[in-house]
């Protein structure tokens, strides 16, 4: 049994198809858990809009469209001081 057999628990590698069930739960809240705190941690970092924070939220946008919101803000709100 290697390595990434006895992370998971299972005597089938993930790879070859070891089921979701074979898997701890504890496992797949900590392989995910990564993925929950950086949709929390963008909707934080959208600023002062509570809106897009709501919509964003509301919606349960995936982290990249989060992200990638984000981005389009920091953009525009740049833009915006500039013009200033």
């Amino acid at each position: 049994m290697d390595a990434a057999n006895v992370r998971h628990g299972s005597r089938t590698p993930r790879w070859l198809g070891a089921s979701e069930k074979e898997e701890p739960m504890a496992e797949r809240i900590g392989r995910h858990g990564w993925l929950t705190t950086a949709r929390v941690e963008m909707l934080l970092r959208l600023g002062s809009s509570e809106r897009w924070r709501y919509w964003l939220a509301t919606a349960g946008a995936s982290a990249i469209a989060v992200a990638a919101t984000g981005d389009r803000l920091a953009a525009a709100e740049v833009v915006g001081e500039e013009e200033q």
